[in-house]
């Protein structure tokens, strides 16, 4: 016999050798490969948890629920890390028997092929309940020693009392370091009643006749006072030692009458009051009830005597607090007080009970209704949650609105001189493509200063028909300088895409946030963001796993995606994504996802989100397809392409701003104008003065120290009513021509401005004012 055949002999024996050793081991076995799929299942496994057409050849999540597959992945992982690995876990049989495995995993190394998983798995459910059994058990035996209203001792046969609880300390006096092992039963016993005493506990522990197992004597405590005291007692089965429980009854009897008068009393008046009322146990049990109609209740009224607390349906938690309330009432006697919530006749109630205690094992519970109390106060905390979030976003727009409005000052410098250097650059320079280059940067970045007006609702849009993949292109090299080093960037745009209706500077916006959250996510590892664009129509059931899905109807959209493959989220996550100022990056990073939100639903668009931990994110956003024949003209910035108009004459320029006073006064002088120049309001007023008849039109900032653009404006007015007056602000035109209703202002330019947009207003005043004189 060859030596290969020899091998795969022994390797076919080696398979019936361990097959045969599975199918007989008592308990669960199984192989899976490194992603979790199940190879091999013995024949303990079949039969008592599923069969092999059901698990072979499937992974965890086609299996079990999300929660249980992942869990099961990730116990696999960290066996397939470390080589070993015990976990324990609950599995439905298929007797629908719900048991406790403790599962035996280890790495089998291959050396070709990646490592198998192999497992064993222990039921553990008996051991684990009689384990639990046990410590209950003595749980119960210590507390209830502990914790019992009687004093309690034990004594061994020669009456040395052994083990004495709280409550003998408190009938005797002495403390149990003084009394274990150190007292004899009889030195507490009345003179009188230690004869009688020690023949009962003679007979007991004899057991030659009946001895008696609860009686009354005298004990006389560390400070000399006697006590009527009620005895059980018993032995121990298996001992010759005794278990004795004492109850002080001295003022038992007297206690008794006054407690009937007292119940008779309470009853009286409890069947007068409006609220319900019960009587229960420590354990929670009713004893008795008072309620005026009994759809009240949440137990039918012939059922509710001997019932439990434990049968209305409340959690663990609040189950043990309403029994730790009972308990708590009885051991201190003060009144407790405890809120809930229950179901009645399938309208959801809220009560609040007060517990005070009623007789020596009982406590009363006067339960009111609630309910329009607790949702008052929901409503009244919602309503301050709304105040206080739309005072948040009021204090963003504020800001925004501040910052967008020196933002665009700034911007106003880079345009303008980028203008006049392009003006003054040969057709044939390369430098006009880096000045181009800087304009086109310059005029997007001035798009997202117009985004942080729109937050701050001191801004219009544009709505115009628009081409996304052109927005794309031409947003490309802002977007690559946007991401990680180490993150690669994919285009993948759809041919002949449909346009789409929407404002140029938001569809940025939108971009932006999702690049620069897709390049978080792929941190410092190496990682692809994809951006893909294309068309697709919606019915109803795709777009109710969008956000949002209200106002939103089946229709062709127009869709970008922009997918990663970063950390990914969980689904807490996933469920806060779309909140004002919710994030997982570090705090004060703005209304993040939820701008992003605000904008597509202004755009009458949606969003779906993909997303699992560690496999990446993707976010689908969609707007619907504008029908058109493809004839709108889509133009962007490509430099100074039209004629400059110029004119003549002397203009009054005003601003606070150095730089933009300095770049306003270079362009109206390349456009042939005179130009006097004021920093702030007083010194406007004062040139204005000066040179009333020789300035054909003024361009006054909104806002500047001393005198604002408004004030200047009605100063001016006062001189010469017929000079034409521009206002030029980084705000926009909806929030300042407001401020000049009926005042006949000439015209407005919002900053940042061209040359050629500057150009364009001049012209059309001035046109009108001439060809008004003419007349």
């Amino acid at each position: 016999m060859s030596k290969k055949k020899r091998s795969t002999q022994s390797f076919s024996e080696s398979e019936v050798l361990l097959k045969a050793f599975l199918d007989h081991f008592p308990g669960a076995a199984f192989i899976r490969d490194s992603h979790s799929r199940y190879l091999h299942i013995n024949k303990y496994f079949m039969d008592v948890i599923g069969s092999q057409e059901r698990f072979v050849g499937k992974t965890p999540d086609l299996l079990f629920s999300d929660d249980f597959a992942r869990r099961m992945v990730e116990e696999d992982k960290k066996t397939l890390k470390d080589g070993y690995n015990v976990y324990e876990k609950k599995v439905q049989l298929l007797n629908d028997r719900i048991s406790t495995f403790e599962i035996h995993s280890f790495r089998i190394d291959r050396e070709e092929n990646e490592p198998l998983i192999g497992g064993i798995a222990i039921d553990i459910t008996d051991w684990r309940n009689s384990k639990e059994a046990l410590r209950e058990s003595e749980e119960r035996y210590r507390a209830v020693f502990q914790n019992t209203g009687a004093a309690t001792i034990i004594v061994d046969n020669d009456m040395t009392i052994l083990l004495a609880n709280r409550g003998f300390e408190r009938l005797t006096g002495y403390a149990v370091n003084d009394i274990c092992g150190k007292m004899k039963w009889t030195d507490f016993v009345a003179p009188e009643d230690v004869e009688r005493m020690a023949k009962h506990h003679k007979d007991r522990s004899n057991g030659k006749r009946p001895a008696l197992n609860e009686y009354e004597f005298h004990l006389i405590d560390r400070e000399g006072n006697m006590k009527d005291v009620h005895l059980q007692v018993d032995l121990i089965p298996g001992t010759v030692r005794s278990v004795c429980s004492l109850l002080d009854i001295s003022e038992l009897k007297d206690t008794q009458k006054k407690l009937r008068k007292s119940i008779q009393n309470m009853e009286i008046l409890l069947r007068t009051m409006p609220d319900i009322m019960f009587v229960l146990t420590r354990d929670g049990e009713y004893m008795d009830f008072w309620v005026e109609d009994d759809s009240e209740l949440a137990i039918p009224s012939d059922k509710i005597i001997g019932s439990n607390v434990r049968e209305l349906g409340f959690d663990d938690k609040k189950l043990q607090e309403i029994l730790d309330c009972l308990q708590k009432t009885l051991e201190t006697g003060e009144v407790q007080s405890v809120e809930y919530e229950l179901d009645i006749q399938s309208v959801h109630r809220f009560f609040e009970a007060r517990l005070a205690p009623y007789g020596f094992e009982s406590v009363i519970a006067v339960v009111r209704d609630i309910s329009a109390r607790r949702n008052a106060e929901n409503e009244r905390l919602e309503m301050q949650a709304r105040i206080q979030h739309t005072q948040k976003l009021e204090s963003l727009g504020v800001l925004a609105g501040g910052i967008a409005h020196d933002f665009n000052n700034i911007l106003m410098a880079i345009l303008g001189n980028a203008d006049l250097a392009l003006m003054s650059i040969p057709d044939t320079s390369p430098a006009r493509v880096s000045v181009n280059n800087i304009i086109n940067a310059a005029t997007t970045a001035a798009d997202l200063s117009s985004q942080m007006l729109a937050y701050s609702g001191k801004s219009d849009f544009e709505i115009l028909p628009l081409d996304l993949n052109k927005v794309i292109v031409e947003l490309t090299h802002l977007l690559e300088v946007s991401i990680s080093k180490k993150a690669v960037l994919k285009f993948r745009l759809a041919d002949k895409l449909p346009l789409i209706m929407a404002d140029a500077a938001q569809i940025r916006q939108i971009l932006m946030n999702l690049i620069t959250n897709a390049s978080e996510a792929v941190g410092k590892s190496s990682g692809v963001i994809s951006l893909t664009t294309g068309a697709m129509y919606c019915d109803s059931a795709y777009l109710n796993t969008t956000e949002p899905t209200s106002d939103i109807s089946e229709h062709m959209y127009v869709y970008v995606e922009v997918s990663d493959t970063g950390c990914g989220m969980d689904n807490s996550v996933m469920a806060q994504l779309f909140e004002p100022f919710f994030t997982t990056k570090s705090s004060g990073r703005g209304l993040g996802l939820s701008s992003v939100l605000g904008i597509i639903r202004s755009h009458n668009g949606t969003i779906k989100v993909y997303s699992e931990p560690g496999e990446g994110t993707t976010f689908k956003v969609l707007f619907p397809a504008y029908p058109t024949d493809g004839s709108e003209n889509l133009n962007s910035s490509e430099g100074i392409t039209k004629e400059i108009w110029t004119g003549e004459g002397i203009i009054l320029f005003a601003d606070d701003e150095d730089t933009v006073l300095a770049v306003g006064r270079n362009m109206l002088e390349h456009l042939g104008f005179t130009v006097l120049s004021a920093e702030d309001g007083l010194q406007a007023v004062e040139l204005f003065r000066k040179n009333a008849e020789n300035i054909i039109l003024v361009i006054l900032d909104l806002t500047m120290p001393h005198l604002s653009g408004d004030e200047v404006y009605r100063e001016i007015r006062r001189i010469n009513n017929d000079v034409p007056v521009i206002v030029s602000s980084g705000f926009s035109r909806k929030d300042v021509m407001h401020r000049f209703a009926g005042k006949h202002l000439a015209g407005f330019i919002q900053k940042p401005y061209r040359i050629e947009e500057l150009s364009t207003v001049l012209k059309d005043v001035l046109t009108i004012r001439n060809g008004n004189s003419s007349e």
